[in-house]
């Protein structure tokens, strides 16, 4: 039998339930759920479906869930886990073993008594009680809503376990070194009426050094004096770009909280509790910071992607700019002029179906571990082979455009109002090209450069003419001729095409659905690939023959049979086989 068992930050926050073999399970923080963690707000109404097979449990995250499961130290959408591993959703840690765990109990007795009765006493020095606030404070520092707030609860914290200091400041250091004065990102008022200063030279000292620097005002020759003024300062060291610092201060001798000819040594009490201060304030600042990193590239990358990026950092599958192999996918909605000139009395609506069609493609380009490079207007460009190098680029392309392709043709059959009139046309071209963080120094965006963007966005063009819904270059259609399941989709060449501007010709395929979803059989494909050889032979009478052995609703077949008619049915002088278009 096996037990799943669920421990949250708080101790009544357990609990346990059997996992019932090949019985598939639902976690979530709804109370329907078959695994229910209502304390985490973390957690999903609906966030993992479980399911037991042998000794290992399957965990794939539901549709719709915003943060990943936790396994081994790296995020996961799905996962396995075995007796004894642990996995993480939010802050909920979660336990698969082989027998049922007790629950912690928690009791609540009146202080200084113990569980039989006895009176107790208990022993906290002021530094362990001190220490016990911050702790128990430390969730206030978590809940912060922004920065600013964030300085406001460390400094809160702060006042009740530094009583005696008159000065409670959270500093912005970016213009230490400068002219300028440090800005105050809060400052806490004390009750003391003491006339407080900042001093410049204790900040710099902390933050060039990266360390607490503490100051005790003394007499000309560095001995102690009776009052005077004391102060130190905590760097708060965090992945944000820029750097704070706690600066505290206060008066000693003459009536002060601390006493006459105070010392420097006398204060590293104090600055330790503040040190754990700072070490909460730039753990917070360090997620906050990767967190708004990762979610505005969420709509860029896959989580796989984002996964390996955050794994290997600067030193692997970073974002500088490189020249490598490239897939680009360029898509491109169908009907969008006529639908703005017919829709000006609702352009917010046409915004949202538009919005409604690109998010199909992003999210068919992303689910194949594809990269979002640019919008324009009516279309998306992707492509594969960044950060993370090309692998099975080409398939990866062919499954989005076939996803993509599904989706609209679904939604036009189901009378889908958001999508209903629009058409795709895709181009998919594979080559080198330049990757990676494209722009200037303020304006910079994930993006690719070169031809082959120039390419498939050509083909995508070429749909229309062709009156298809995909198109490739022969790289990318080789390697779907080699690698692409047949139930997954099927290739057949259209021709070679000279593009109007292209100093190159370009040999042309379709990639088409699988048998079952089109209507072009393989038979068909078989037929139109004779008719072609036979097109660029110049044997156009037997290429008209088994082009009108086509389906009439065949658009490629058209496409043929009006370039032989155009040519009044007898191959040009000098017939290279190449279709030269004279138009974009």
């Amino acid at each position: 039998m096996f037990t799943l068992t669920a421990e949250g930050e708080s101790p009544e926050h357990n609990e346990s339930w059997q996992i019932v073999a090949e019985s598939p399970m639902v976690l979530g923080r709804s109370a329907d759920n078959d695994c229910t963690v209502p304390w985490d707000h973390l957690v999903s109404r609906k966030h993992a479906e479980l399911k037991l097979s042998g000794r290992s449990l399957s965990l794939r995250c539901l549709p719709g869930t915003r943060n990943p499961i936790w396994h081994c130290g790296r995020s996961h959408q799905e996962t396995t886990v075995v007796a004894g591993e642990s996995f993480q959703i939010g802050r909920t840690r979660f336990t698969l073993s082989t027998s049922a765990r007790p629950l912690a109990a928690l009791q609540l007795v009146d202080a200084g008594q113990a569980q039989d009765g006895h009176k107790t006493s208990t022993l906290m020095s002021p530094s362990d009680i001190r220490m016990a606030v911050v702790s128990q404070n430390a969730t206030a520092l978590w809940m912060a809503a922004d920065e600013k707030e964030l300085a406001q609860q460390a400094m809160l914290v702060l006042q009740q376990v530094l009583t005696g200091a008159d000065l409670l400041v959270t500093l912005n250091c970016e213009d230490v070194q400068s002219a300028n004065r440090p800005s105050i990102i809060h400052w806490q008022k004390t009750e003391s009426g003491v006339q407080a200063s900042i001093g410049r030279d204790l900040i710099a000292r902390a933050i060039n050094n990266n360390e607490t620097a503490i100051q005790v005002e003394s007499d000309a020759f560095g001995e102690p004096v009776k009052t005077g003024w004391w102060s130190f300062c905590v760097p708060v060291r965090s992945e944000a770009s820029i750097p704070w610092c706690i600066y505290v201060g206060g008066t000693f001798g003459g009536g002060a909280e601390y006493p006459a000819f105070l010392k420097p040594q006398q204060l590293k009490s104090d600055a330790g509790v503040t040190e754990l201060v700072a070490h909460l304030m730039g753990a917070v600042r360090s997620v906050r910071s990767l967190e708004n990193r990762f979610e505005g590239m969420r709509r860029f990358f896959s989580p796989r992607l984002l996964d390996a990026i955050a794994t290997d950092g600067p030193d692997g599958a970073d974002l500088a700019p490189r020249e490598t192999d490239i897939v680009a996918i360029y898509c491109d909605l169908r009907g969008f002029s006529r639908m703005v000139a017919n829709s000006t009395d609702d352009l917010h609506g046409l915004l949202r179906r538009i919005s409604a069609a690109l998010g199909i493609m992003t999210q068919s380009i992303i689910e194949q571990q594809g990269v979002i490079a640019d919008f324009q207007g009516d279309s998306a460009l992707g492509f594969w082979g960044w950060p993370i190098a090309l692998m099975n680029g080409p398939i990866a392309a062919c499954r989005a455009a076939l996803q993509i392709r599904q989706f609209f043709e679904l939604a036009a059959d189901d009378g889908d109002a958001e999508l209903e009139g629009f058409q795709v046309g895709i181009g998919i071209a594979a080559g080198r090209a330049i990757a990676g963080r494209i722009g200037t120094r303020d304006q910079a965006k994930i993006g690719i450069f070169g031809p082959v963007v120039n390419i498939a966005s050509r083909l995508e063009g070429i749909t229309k003419k062709v009156g298809v819904s995909i198109l490739m270059d022969e790289s990318t259609a080789s390697a779907a001729r080699r690698s692409l399941p047949k139930n997954e989709g099927r290739c057949r060449p259209i021709g070679v095409l000279q593009p109007a501007g292209f100093d190159q010709p370009i040999a042309v395929s379709e990639l088409l659905p699988p048998e079952p979803q089109s209507n072009i059989s393989d038979t068909d494909i078989e037929n139109f690939r004779n008719a072609v050889q036979a097109f660029r032979k110049g044997q156009w009478k037997r290429c008209r023959k088994l082009l009108n052995a086509l389906p009439a609703e065949d658009k490629a077949r058209d496409f043929l049979l009006v370039e032989i008619a155009s040519h009044n049915y007898e191959p040009p002088a000098g017939w290279s086989g190449t279709i030269t278009m004279d138009s974009k």
